[in-house]
């Protein structure tokens, strides 16, 4: 029996709810269950990311008392504040002073600024994430004060009634080191109302603006809900594993929430988990580097050890969305894309800063007469409408690297007659035609293609490392496009976030990213002609069409199912298992996740061990090939398919090093969002290829592309340094006398 840290066991009294939390000047906050968010959200109010600035000298201090907020009426409620993970959460707040105007501008008055900080309690605003006073344990003097990145904090206004929302990014302790979120209440959202200096009523058109945020005036206002995370992978003892996973980054939020609920089972399993494209994954568990592999397509290698398909989950590629209207700034929230208007962005086949106009003679050629970006493309416009008034465009932003979400999205793409007319040099409505440089290309694909060498468009439009990634760049407002001029260090400068009220971002990313962040996503037209969200309802009405693939096992969407109900964009993950040739302790482990996985790993909620939202749940005969394929993992006598032939023992040459070891991967580091994806593909992909022989003389190892190496072969960044937390749970606990591994 395994026995749980005081923080982990006090996540698990409160495991199942989802708590509307809501607390005020006068209340502790307290939790009460709300109903489990859907796959399509809300979208956000017109809000603003924070801009730390100076904070004003002089004035009085408040007369609040010490540790009681000035504002004693102001409500505020979070819609969840419990078992969190790196998601957005909606903040709402009633009987605050009404902001001046309804558009948020540098002259409203009393704004309201949403901030994620440290402990339960903050008594500064310097403990606050996007704070112009933000200080933290290794800051340098005169350093940066967002080390994390882009702000998540958040500026909004009030309604007259007295109400009003934003919707803020939590982060945890991997996106965010310096705040170090973690565990139950250790950090917090406060909400600062500014109303002004009460000693200078005479100047609230100046004070009560969002340019003094950070001032000892507002943050006398202020209200703290404590907020408490779900624990994480880190806390299951992933340095002794039983066994590996790897692969599938749409199944990441899937395999991340399961971890920490299957390793404090009653039959604990820790798996350890890599997310890394699929075609590496299939290889390196054809090659016994991993044990499992998550996959969406089937693996058409010729097979060199038995195995079996369990299919784990349901989920979807969106096409996600942060375009605002600017002249409202407000969020434009309804969008529809057709397949040839994705091909377009794809294809880089828009002018966007080297378009081609009269009198411009440096000009990209390749796309002479199209239209500047997708904003101004009729066929868009004729689509979304032209009452809006619509911003520039961003580069779209996609994952780098050979990948299943890829080659399924090209595929809906070349299954459809205009996108492939279209792709072949045909004039769509308007006359725009495809990028010179992309003509003809055939889809599908297994990966995002950069055809067009013009210096601009190379710097535009780069993939992202890694699936997770994508959504990092949209939640923080950006593209991953760069300056084409180096600077004068000699670094291309990557472009800025985009103000809220001028944002014009698309991104390419899993219904789980989109779900849990919040972000609208486009209605895109399926084979029957109409338009459809990513949805539960929508996906699971997909799962109608599935086709069996060639193997006769696993499954594919049919993109021509005619369907009006149906969203095509959606697939089924599978887990790739062994089926011979593993010790019987590892097959029971497996055995037991896979029951997992088919049992009450398809209960949706946010406690470890259920399924997040962004996922469907598998259907009654998926569930059974689960159970089916545990039985076989269990029995281990499976065999090659008739056609396969085990390769022969290669006999090793006088300067053959021997058979490649894979190194152990310490499991409890932390890691950018997506697991543990570049410098652990880096360790893992080394074994990939198996030793090649000619003549006697052994050839060097060839190891595949790093997933999402991208088009610039970008260095995997180095693994950072554990975290020690004083008195986590140790992987002591999982011992017993004698030092033996508890199983």
């Amino acid at each position: 029996m395994r026995v749980l840290p005081a923080a982990l066991a006090a996540l698990a009294v409160a495991a199942a709810l989802t708590c509307a939390t809501t607390a005020s000047a006068d209340t502790t906050p307290t939790g009460a269950p709300a109903p489990a968010p859907s796959a399509t959200l809300p979208t956000a109010a017109p809000t603003t990311p924070a801009t730390p600035g100076p904070t004003p000298t002089g004035g009085a201090t408040p007369t609040a008392p010490p540790g009681r907020p000035g504002n004693t009426k102001g409500k505020v409620t979070l819609d969840q504040s419990a078992n969190l993970v790196n998601q957005v959460i909606r903040v709402s707040w009633s009987a605050f002073e009404p902001s001046s105007d309804g558009f948020l501008s540098d002259s409203t008055t009393h704004v309201v600024r949403v901030y994620q900080c440290r402990t339960k309690d903050p008594k500064a605003v310097s403990e606050c994430y996007g704070s112009g006073k933000y200080t933290y344990e290794s800051q340098a003097k005169g350093g940066t004060v967002l080390p994390d990145g882009p702000t998540n904090a958040i500026t909004s206004i009030t309604q007259p009634n007295g109400r009003g929302f934003a919707d803020i990014e939590v982060r945890t302790l991997r996106e965010s080191a310096s705040l170090g979120c973690k565990g139950v209440r250790d950090c917090s959202v406060v909400v600062i109302p500014n109303d002004g200096d009460p000693a200078r009523p005479e100047l609230e058109n100046q004070l009560a603006t969002q340019a003094n945020m950070d001032s000892d005036w507002a943050w006398a206002n202020r209200i703290v809900v404590p907020i408490s995370f779900s624990p994480s992978a880190a806390a299951c003892a992933l340095e002794d594993a039983d066994f590996r996973i790897s692969g599938s980054a749409p199944s990441r939020r899937l395999i991340e929430q399961w971890q920490p609920g299957l390793c404090t089972s009653k039959k604990p399993v820790d798996v350890d988990y890599t997310s890394l494209g699929e075609s590496q994954a299939r290889s390196g568990f054809q090659q016994k580097g991993t044990d499992v592999a998550l996959t969406t397509r089937p693996d058409d290698a010729v097979p060199v050890r038995p195995f079996g398909y369990a299919p784990i989950g349901i989920s979807g590629i969106a096409i996600a969305y942060r375009i605002d209207d600017i002249d409202t700034g407000k969020m434009i929230t309804n969008l529809k894309l057709t397949p040839r208007l994705v091909a377009k962005l794809l294809t880089q086949s828009y002018g966007m800063s080297a378009t081609c106009t009269v009198g411009v003679k440096d000009c990209n050629r390749a796309v002479k007469g199209n239209p500047q970006d997708i904003f101004q493309d009729p066929e868009f416009l004729k689509l979304n409408g032209e009452d809006h008034s619509w911003p520039s465009s961003g580069w779209p932003t996609v994952v780098s690297g050979d990948n299943d979400l890829a080659y399924e999205l090209t595929r809906w793409l070349g299954e459809d007659p205009q996108t492939r007319q279209y792709l072949a040099g045909g004039a769509a409505p308007g006359g725009m035609r495809i990028n010179k440089y992309y003509k003809g290309i055939r889809y599908p694909a297994g990966n995002f293609e950069i055809r067009d060498p013009d210096k601009r468009f190379a710097h535009g439009f780069i993939p992202v490392l890694g699936l997770s990634e994508v959504a990092r760049f949209l939640v923080t407002n950006r593209d991953n496009s760069e300056n084409y001029v180096k600077d004068q260090y000699g670094n291309y400068v990557k472009t800025a976030p985009y103000a809220v009220g001028n944002r014009g971002l698309i991104a390419i990313v899993s219904t789980a990213d989109a779900a849990a962040l919040r972000f609208p996503t486009a209605k895109i037209k399926n084979a029957a002609g109409k338009f459809v969200a990513p949805s539960d309802a929508s996906m699971t009405a997909m799962l109608r069409h599935l086709k069996k693939n060639k193997d006769g096992v696993t499954q594919s969407p049919d993109y021509t199912a005619r369907d009006a109900k149906a969203y095509p964009l959606t697939g089924v993950h599978y887990a790739q298992v062994p089926t011979s040739g593993i010790e019987p302790v590892k097959a029971r482990k497996i055995a037991d996740f896979l029951a997992h996985v088919a049992g009450k790993g398809q209960k949706q909620g946010v406690s470890p061990g259920t399924r997040p939202v962004g996922y469907v749940a598998l259907t009654p005969a998926m569930r059974q090939q689960t159970r089916k394929a545990a039985k076989d993992v269990l029995a281990q006598k499976g065999k090659l398919p008739a056609t396969a032939t085990p390769p022969p023992p290669a006999t090793p040459g006088p300067d053959d090093p021997g058979p490649v070891t894979l190194p152990t991967i310490p499991g409890a580091l932390p890691a950018p969002m997506g697991g543990r994806l570049s410098a652990d593909a880096a360790s893992l992909l080394g074994w990939l290829l198996p030793a090649l022989l000619a003549l006697g003389v052994a050839a060097g190892l060839i190891g595949p592309g790093l997933y999402g190496a991208g088009r610039f072969g970008l260095k995997a960044p180095p693994l950072r340094r554990p975290v020690i937390v004083p008195g986590a749970w140790k992987p002591a606990a999982f011992r017993n006398k004698s030092g033996k591994r508890r199983k």
